[in-house]
């Protein structure tokens, strides 16, 4: 089975009170969560997902309460932002539209932000119009987002001193580079989807047809004693002036973003770190 680059869905539902029990499967297990995440409108285990795939031409999934909560009278009456002080990731409602039901069984979530990928967390209210219905409450949970969409990645690469060769991480495709002055990382970049990437079926692209900003050098890397899979790239960070790494194609411009941070442990001019105090080659 092939490794995703995002975690799964966090299952993590938090009662503020507490509701039925989940319905349970003839075999003792839990069919579907207090609050699904779901491909269609059919709301059973069939559409039933653990994270959600998107690209152009799908980008919307349904958010839907337990069958048996919505026979008891229970029914979402909002989808915010909320979620608690200790969650620090980016919202739901940030990259995309979230419009409940009219009867609060279920909501409707369209994937608005073309960049959007990763975690991304939301509270859904819920109570009983039964007048003497169950308590009130609230569901929290993460969607783990993965974006499909053609765009540029770079996969990194790593040496196996069983085969004498590089090769290349296609397992992990990622689209946001971390780096730090005088540090290096080898690398093959591709443009296309993810999934296609991560089935091998995409080559990396050359050296001549990608566009690095100030203080990020690239070329094409070589190793005398291992053999090296064509277009594998090594880029050096030599400063903090680089903000993407570009390709284009078909009148488009794509870009991997650069995020150029201090080290955890590094030497410096002064007692207060920062980038010009950092000692680093360009900096000396």
């Amino acid at each position: 089975m092939k490794k995703r680059i995002l975690s799964l869905l966090l299952v993590s539902i938090m009662l503020l009170t507490m509701l039925p029990a989940a319905a349970l499967a003839a075999d003792g297990q839990e069919e579907v969560p207090d609050l699904g995440l779901y491909t269609s409108q059919s709301f059973d285990a069939s559409s039933l997902v653990e994270d959600i795939i998107i690209d152009a031409d799908h980008n919307v999934f349904y958010i839907a309460l337990r069958p048996d909560l919505v026979e008891s009278g229970y029914q979402m009456t909002a989808v915010s932002e909320k979620f608690g002080p200790e969650v620090t990731g980016t919202n739901l409602t940030k990259i995309g539209d979230v419009s409940l039901s009219a009867d609060g069984t279920y909501a409707i979530v369209t994937v608005t932000d073309e960049q959007a990928d990763g975690a991304y967390y939301f509270e859904a209210e819920v109570a009983n119009k039964n007048p003497n219905g169950g308590p009130c409450g609230t569901l929290n949970r993460t969607v783990s987002i993965e974006n499909n969409t053609p765009r540029l990645y770079y996969c990194n690469a790593d040496r196996n001193d069983e085969t004498e060769s590089w090769e290349i991480r296609f397992e992990d495709p990622k689209s946001t580079w971390y780096t730090t002055p005088d540090t290096s990382k080898i690398v093959a970049f591709f443009f296309g989807r993810k999934s296609d990437i991560r089935d091998g079926n995409l080559k990396p692209l050359p050296l001549e047809d990608l566009r690095f900003n100030r203080d990020l050098d690239a070329d094409d890397f070589e190793d005398d004693d291992y053999t090296v899979p064509a277009n594998i790239l090594r880029v050096e960070c030599t400063g903090f002036n680089t903000k993407a790494i570009r390709y284009t194609t078909g009148g488009e411009i794509y870009c991997i973003d650069v995020v150029t941070t201090l080290p955890e442990i590094g030497f410096y001019t002064a007692f207060t770190p920062s980038e010009a105090t950092y000692i680093y080659n360009q900096n000396i």
